[in-house]
């Protein structure tokens, strides 16, 4: 993975810490009754999908280059957003996983960051 491409992990990083904040600050607003469940609701509910499509995008091109534990930490995060996401008029305290996949998330692009870096230095050192 070249430097060029870190672009993508801090993009994932944005989008899943967006989501984040999306998800601990509207149910306080709801609660708090300044935001009706009418037009603004609905509308801000949008931002769940448009998190999780920058979510997607992040993670299939984070994942290209990654090693295969990335990969599958990739994978089981965003499986756990997806889920939360899609899945929470089934039950509702599945939206916890989504708490469970932004962070996760932000763990592995960062990680994935860092690992770059470091295959980049051990790259350039001359073979002995």
């Amino acid at each position: 993975m070249e430097k060029s491409d870190s672009y993508v992990d801090y993009w994932g990083i944005t989008a899943s810490s967006l989501c984040l904040v999306h998800c601990l600050v509207f149910p306080i607003i709801l609660g708090l009754g300044q935001i009706s469940k009418g037009f603004w609701g609905e509308a801000l509910e949008w931002l769940e999908y448009a998190f999780w499509v920058g979510s997607l995008w992040a993670v299939y091109n984070a994942a290209k280059k990654a090693n295969n534990n990335t990969r599958l930490a990739f994978g089981l995060f965003f499986a756990c957003l997806t889920l939360a996401i899609f899945g929470e008029e089934w039950h509702p305290q599945i939206e916890y996983l989504a708490y469970v996949g932004s962070l996760g998330l932000i763990a592995t692009h960062t990680y994935h960051i860092f690992w770059c870096q470091h295959c980049l230095k051990t790259a350039a050192l001359p073979k002995a």
